[in-house]
């Protein structure tokens, strides 16, 4: 199908908001760069900064119009766009002409074998440091963040023994407060959810107990620390390590000259306004915020925030923030012992295919090779201990960084675009690893530019989206093509029939192999030490390959699921658990064809749970999924879902707890037991209320 769209345009100059991809490297940019980690003096030094960055940018918009040429003329240019061809697997496709309707929306990496906090129960990327995530456990209850609701359940009786929500009500009873409720954590019996309120430009922190005796939960209190919207597709913004809570918050930095703009922490009570922020506690000053080391052209204010759990109580939350002035793309990653925070000086529009694109075709000129950046650290065991690491690139996700013991160890890398003509914005996108294998010793307060030897290049894997893992003394790295969907082209069937995985022993690199799945990588998951990978070949399933990583890498095992496919992206919807006798039970959330076919990975309204047993030999046996007793939509009578009703993040676990197996779908819990050939239910148990047949 092919859409025609008439563009009539002006003769003249192009708009100063095609930018250059590269703008870090113009010296206007690089001036206001500080040699050294070092905190703004007072308020007026971070007021002179910000005046300057205004007077940056506007000087370089003159010279940039300046340097175009004068006129880029399109007079009643007809243009076609091509649409992409329909997917029969995931829309319904009507003749040529008519309407597409898409209908569905380590060893200390390997959690399962390492001793984590008992109330960590889903896929963490760190032993002993918990994320955010739907369900937890304290006790005998699990504790499942459901439509912005906690439901408390007892996993030996399968009873419901309470549910409160989490968002809070206004003087008329409705629901007032955050828009998504979207990570929880426990901490002793404290249960703390954390959300984002636009209204309140703030993310809130919501505290709750529970009685372990008879399974009712508390209110204790919520929390409100000013921020703006951090909500990422993947990572998580909290992490709890040990009584300390962190979080992750960014800030433009204009938002921060007026000081009664900055964030705080105080205490919502409900009778106050909205605008009520007078009692709040101050936790970012102009004191707090290091200067810039590299220049960037859109910089933000990265805050990491740590919170004091073990002084919580109803009328304080102890917070200190350090912020961190780089470009808008950064990640974090929480180890046991540090807080890492990757940033670059790239912006987005250095990153997306259209802007490059574009800009390239209006003669705008671009820079030669990787953006300045850096891995600031904090350090958990004295927080006052703040340094960083010179790099350049950017890293992929959270997973893109490792610590192990003293080594810290990182995977960046700068796209490389290839610019297409006519309709397309771009014909590929290529990654160019490098590996970062530092000691921590080597972070320092001093900024300097990146010596070559700190990187070493690795093989580029091909087109398509990254994924990446360091599993122990291995780093895993491939690609894969339409945002985790089966390939359904020619051109992406081919590719994925040839995929495989690189595995880099990071002892000696230079080893590097790439090994044949036969298959593209959808996820990189950590299985006690060795790896399982999930993706596709071709429309007919998903496939799971096992990778033995003690020695030399190779795949031990294989197993396909036979008209499933995977149905949340973030990596807590995989799960495992190992026993005494080396073997295992492994889980991840997956629809049927003929049911839910068009849905999106990060909306699982209809996901069951595929569990799979291994042995230590590597073999892959399919025992078949959990599906839901009926639609997502059919609830107990009188219930009615108020807020936080699309889950971003995925509502569907595989929990291992001893010999039991659970499934969480959605706001049923099913209550299973493995089998030789198959998982047999035993229980099923509503949270909502409604009795199953």
């Amino acid at each position: 199908m092919r859409l025609a769209m008439g563009l009539l345009l002006a003769a003249l100059a192009l708009p100063a908001t095609v930018q250059a991809q590269g703008t870090w490297d113009h010296p206007r940019v690089e001036d206001l760069a500080w040699p050294d980690l070092q905190r703004f003096e007072d308020e007026r030094a971070y007021r002179e900064w910000v005046r300057d960055v205004r007077r940056m940018r506007r000087r370089l918009a003159d010279d940039q119009r300046a340097a175009l040429p004068p006129e880029i003329v399109v007079a009643q240019a007809q243009v076609e766009v091509e649409a992409e061809p329909c997917n029969p697997l995931f829309a319904e496709c009507e003749d040529e002409g008519g309407v597409v309707v898409v209908t569905g929306s380590r060893v200390a990496s390997s959690p399962q074998s390492s001793p984590m906090a008992v109330t960590s129960i889903t896929n963490n990327q760190t032993a002993t440091v918990d994320e955010g995530d739907i369900v937890k456990l304290i006790g005998d209850y699990l504790l499942v963040l459901q439509d912005g609701r906690i439901f408390a359940a007892n996993y030996h009786t399968m009873q419901l023994t309470d549910r409160i929500d989490v968002y809070r009500r206004g003087e008329d009873g409705d629901p007032i407060g955050a828009d998504w409720y979207d990570e929880m954590l426990v901490q002793g019996d404290n249960i703390l959810v954390t959300a984002y309120s636009y209204y309140d430009e703030a993310s809130e922190l919501s505290v709750f107990r529970l009685d372990r005796a008879t399974g009712k939960i508390e209110r204790r209190g919520v929390f409100l620390i000013s921020s703006e919207d951090y909500y990422d597709v993947d990572n998580y913004a909290t992490r709890v390590a040990g009584d300390k809570l962190v979080i992750y918050t960014p800030f433009e930095p204009e938002d921060l000259v007026n000081r009664r703009n900055r964030p705080v922490v105080r205490r919502w009570v409900p009778e106050e306004e909205f605008e009520d922020t007078a009692r709040g506690s101050p936790i970012l000053e102009a004191r707090d915020i290091y200067r810039p080391v590299f220049g960037s052209y859109e910089p933000m204010v990265h805050t990491i925030s740590i919170c004091d759990l073990g002084k919580l109580d109803e009328e304080n939350l102890d917070c200190v923030s350090t912020g961190f002035i780089a470009g808008a793309v950064a990640e974090m990653f929480v180890s046991p012992d540090n807080i890492f925070l990757a940033t670059s000086a790239a912006t987005y529009d250095d990153l997306d295919p259209y802007d490059v694109c574009r800009a390239r075709r209006a003669g705008v000129p671009s820079v030669d090779g990787s953006p300045p950046g850096a891995v600031f650290r904090i350090s958990l065991r004295r927080s006052a201990d703040v340094d960083l690491l010179p790099v350049r690139g950017m890293v992929f996700d959270q997973f893109s960084m490792d610590q192990q013991g003293s080594r810290f160890r990182m995977l960046e890398s700068w796209p490389d675009f290839e610019c297409g003509e006519g309709s397309r914005d771009y014909d590929a996108f290529h990654a160019n690893p490098e590996l970062i294998d530092s000691s921590i010793a080597t972070f320092s307060e001093r900024y300097r530019s990146a010596p070559d030897r700190r990187f070493v290049s690795l093989p580029s894997p091909g087109e398509g989206e990254f994924e990446n893992r360091f599993v122990g003394d291995w780093l895993l790295y491939g690609v894969r093509s339409n945002y985790g969907r089966p390939p359904y082209d020619a051109k992406e069937l081919a590719a994925a029939s040839q995929g495989g995985v690189f595995a880099v022993p990071l002892g000696e690199p230079s080893a590097t192999t790439r090994i044949p799945l036969g298959h593209e990588i959808t996820r990189i998951e950590a299985l006690a030490g060795d790896a399982v990978l999930t993706g596709y070949r071709d429309q007919e399933g998903l496939y799971l390959s096992y990778l033995d990583l003690e020695e030399a890498a190779r795949v031990k095992g294989q197993a396909f699921l036979e008209g499933r496919y995977e149905s949340e992206s973030r990596s807590h919807a995989f799960n495992s658990t190992i026993y005494p006798e080396m073997d295992g039970l492994m889980g991840i959330p997956t629809v049927r064809r003929e049911e839910d076919s068009g849905k999106l990975p990060w909306r699982s309204d209809d996901s069951g749970i595929s569990f799979l047993r291994f042995t230590a030999e590597g073999d892959l046996a399919d025992l078949s999924d959990i599906k839901p007793a009926s639609g997502s939509d059919t609830v107990a009578q009188g219930y009615e879902c108020e807020v936080s009703c699309i889950d971003w993040y995925g509502n569907a676990r595989p929990i291992f707890l001893g010999r039991g197996v659970y499934a969480l779908m959605g706001t049923e819990l099913v209550e299973g037991r493995a089998l030789d050939d198959r998982i047999e239910v035993l229980r099923r148990l509503d949270l909502t209320g409604r009795v199953s047949p």
